[in-house]
């Protein structure tokens, strides 16, 4: 009998042992859910792009604030990260981005206005107006046939030095260019942006030297050239006109 009562008092002091665990929505765990998912989601668009060292920054910053991976990483090595040391990981990674990523020496529109405006100006200065022939020079003279609708490429714009910096803008007026371009160094990046345009054309993107051409079909207008290296480079740009 007395055991009968002593298994039921046990019983009693360890209500609901069987019951399923509640799990607690926290605040921290929301945040880590929504700037997981936004910083993968902006390392893929990086990547997509072209900019490498931008999107591993983003995707493992997504990685250091992601629940799931936490607890996956707990479970499986039986460690997890203090939210401190998140902190710095996590600021160290947006420095790397802020200083080396594609979008650290951008110009401002007020920059591009002026190098569009500077451009311009170069263009009109260089304008010579034709001597009218006089009456003694209107006699037809008879000429060897010439092939004067003849197009090439033709040098219009020349790019050089080393690391992340942006080209002052050029102009193009065939309906297609060509980019002549050599790196040496072990990490060689470069886009094609067009003056107010919305998307960059990366033409370069390997992590050796290299030398090479391409060909680029973005019509009449003014462009600008960016870098990303570790080296120097070496850009000419040929208008088919």
């Amino acid at each position: 009998m007395s055991a009968i009562i002593e298994e039921k008092e046990e019983m009693d002091i360890m209500p609901g042992k069987n019951k399923d665990k509640i799990k607690v929505l926290s605040v921290g765990g929301v945040l880590g859910w929504f700037f997981g998912i936004f910083f993968f989601l902006g390392g893929v668009a990086f990547v997509i792009l072209g900019d490498l060292l931008s999107g591993i920054c983003y995707i493992t910053i997504a990685l250091i604030i992601f629940p799931p991976f936490n607890r996956l990483v707990e479970e499986g090595y039986k460690f997890r990260l203090s939210g401190w040391l998140k902190i710095i990981l996590v600021l160290g990674l947006l420095f790397i981005i802020g200083k080396y990523g594609s979008l650290a020496n951008r110009p401002t529109v007020e920059q591009f206005n002026q190098n569009v405006a500077q451009a311009v100006q170069a263009q009109s200065t260089s304008v010579t107006i034709p001597d009218v022939p006089s009456e003694e020079e209107t006699t037809p003279v008879a000429q060897a046939p010439t092939n004067q609708n003849q197009m090439s490429y033709q040098s219009v714009f020349t790019f050089s030095g080393e690391g992340t910096k942006s080209s002052e803008p050029f102009t193009i007026q065939g309906d297609r260019f060509k980019i002549s371009y050599d790196c040496e160094g072990d990490f060689c990046q470069a886009w094609l942006y067009k003056v107010n345009g919305l998307m960059p054309e990366p033409f370069m993107n390997v992590g050796h030297s290299i030398k090479d051409e391409t060909i680029m079909y973005g019509g009449a207008g003014q462009y600008y050239i960016q870098t990303n290296t570790m080296g120097r480079f070496t850009m000419t740009v040929y208008d088919y006109k």
